[in-house]
């Protein structure tokens, strides 16, 4: 409904022209995100992104029930509808190709599945302008509601991961939707929006288990409300678990094989915190990550003003859930990625936006203070951009191989998100099908496709063997992993590697790293200190992006000489 010039609602006359405005904004932030959804295809350059992917093709053949619990479902999930719909244009309905087709076009080239899956992360990112518009305008009023819009929308980390098929788009789309029912708590107090906010709390959850920190804020809108009835918050509370297991069914029905990957994450968890870590230094990533949250803009002196000029409950409510889950980052080995807050990015563009609104007398100072929200949101959103559109290392690296080095032959590298972009051959493909069959390992399907794809010349390729905390991962998802790989052990140095009559190796500066996996530390210093690089890739600044790759070839290193007692 529209409302007078006295109200902090939109009038009728201006409701259209906000309309107009956010429209804008979506566009604005569609034209930021869209260069980036083809970045490094048909290869992958994002480490979690293969996850959520192959997870959704798997639910293709015929089970909705997940190889593992690494993550909740609902991205997977709806990965896997946007597929059903991708075939159904690409084959005609089934009637020009057939399922069999569609999973020998995924594993010959996946472009177009991480397109879908990228393109449906930008559209998430873009529609959680259009809450976190409502939640402002509930809270604050017009004006201050079009400023955190415009500030949510030139956010550069939801920008950046909105190229990605991840789970970041979905939580900060679902979360913005939370924010927006809990300021209608705040606003009215119906029964309705306790459900609702729940609901959303409970979805969010659903895309990872860290935004159960972020449910936080069901109880904080009920406080800052006063006189909220209990039994609504009872009801909201209780639609938490239920949106988290409406989107993540198999928690309950195959409750073994969820609590396995609960323990999972735990165990992996425990590893890390066994290598040692300094919660001091995590608390400062994640006091970092606030601080920036809206790159180098002044945006968090104007939300610290907002947070003083709102009511204290108000300001409690906006704040508390991010300092809920800020403080149980803070005691994690990992904890420091940005991402995780994302949940609480909308409470922060309002507060800013608030502060904006409070420090502005006059539409000019206004217009002043938005534009120094904005621009270095605008400036390094359009850098960010510009990046993704550069020529990568991997793929540079990547041809050079195919230009100089002969099909089939052994190449050890690191993880593939990390490494030369290369195809594996069909006979590798077919050998590791027989032995992924045999071990009912879920990557069967994907190795049978491959080879029936015949996708030409190809290399050996072998992984180095590396440990679930240096991957970053869990130790019995690595273990599912493992069995679908051909490995090499480079705990003794070059020894396996000569053994397989492996070729070349390469090295990438953003994959295994002596300091945090020591092991590897004899194969580094054998590889750099006794065989010859045949090329090397570096990163150069507005030239080409991607890690530092240097080719060794094995066959020439010297012998390492004896060890002197």
């Amino acid at each position: 409904m529209c409302g007078d010039s006295t109200k902090p609602t939109p009038t009728c006359a201006e409701a259209p022209r906000d309309r107009k405005i956010l429209l804008a904004l979506a566009l604005a932030a569609l034209a930021l995100r869209l260069p980036g959804i083809f970045d490094g295809l048909p290869f992958v350059y994002n480490g979690d992104e293969p996850h959520f992917i192959n997870t959704a093709v798997y639910f293709g053949g015929g089970t909705l029930n997940p190889p593992f619990f690494k993550y909740p479902t609902l991205w997977p999930y709806s990965l896997f509808a946007s597929f059903c719909a991708l075939f159904a244009a690409w084959s005609g309905f089934g009637l020009l190709h057939s399922p069999a087709d569609f999973g020998v076009k995924f594993a010959a080239d996946p472009s177009m599945f991480y397109i879908t899956g990228r393109l449906l992360a930008c559209l998430l990112s873009c529609a959680a302008i259009w809450p976190v518009y409502g939640a402002a305008l509930l809270l604050r009023n017009r004006r201050a509601a079009l400023a955190a819009a415009a500030i949510f929308t030139f956010l550069p980390q939801a920008a950046d991961s909105a190229r990605y098929a991840t789970w970041d788009s979905p939580m900060l789309a679902l979360g913005a939707a939370a924010w927006y029912f809990a300021a209608k708590i705040y606003a009215s107090g119906r029964r309705r929006d306790y459900l609702l906010c729940g609901l959303m709390l409970g979805l969010c959850c659903a895309t990872h288990y860290t935004a159960c920190f972020f449910c936080a804020l069901l109880p904080a809108a009920h406080f800052a409300r006063k006189d909220g009835a209990w039994r609504d918050l009872l009801w909201g509370t209780a639609l938490i678990p239920a949106g988290f297991l409406l989107a993540t069914p198999y928690a309950l029905l195959d409750f073994g094989k969820f609590s396995a990957g609960i323990r999972d994450v735990f165990a992996y968890s425990a590893a890390r915190r066994a290598e040692g870590f300094s919660r001091l230094s995590s608390a400062g990533e994640v006091l970092s990550n606030i601080i920036w949250f809206g790159g180098r803009s002044p945006a968090v002196l104007l939300a610290a003003f907002g947070a003083a000029l709102l009511s204290w409950r108000l300001s409690a409510m906006l704040l508390a859930p991010l300092a809920v889950c800020a403080a149980f980052m803070s005691n994690q080995p990992d904890g420091g990625f940005a991402r995780y807050i994302f949940a609480s990015l909308p409470a922060l563009c309002i507060l800013a936006a608030a502060g904006i609104d409070g420090l502005s007398v006059r539409k000019r100072i206004f217009a002043a203070f938005l534009a120094a929200a904005l621009l270095p949101e605008l400036a390094a959103c359009a850098a960010l951009a510009r990046e993704s559109l550069l020529p990568d290392t991997r793929a540079v690296s990547g041809r050079w191989i195919e230009e100089h080095i002969p099909p089939e032959t052994a190449l050890l590298l690191d993880q593939a998100h990390v490494s030369p972009s290369v195809k594996m051959s069909s006979a590798q493909a077919e050998q590791l099908y027989r032995k992924t069959a045999a071990a009912g390992n879920g990557r069967a399907g994907y190795y049978r496709y491959l080879a029936q794809a015949n996708i030409g010349n190809g290399y050996r390729i072998y992984r180095m063997d590396r440990s679930a905390s240096g991957l970053a991962t869990m130790p019995a998802q690595l273990e599912q992993a493992r069995q679908a790989q051909d490995l090499v052990d480079i705990s003794g140095g070059l020894a396996a590697a000569k053994r397989d009559n492996i070729a070349y190796a390469a090295v990438s500066s953003e994959g295994v790293n002596p300091a945090r996996e020591p092991y590897a530390a004899a194969f580094l210093a054998e590889l750099g200190g006794g065989c010859p690089a045949a090329a090397e890739f570096a990163p150069q600044p507005g030239r080409i992006k991607g890690p530092r790759i240097t080719v060794y070839d094995i066959r020439l290193c010297r012998q390492r000489a004896p060890l002197q007692k």
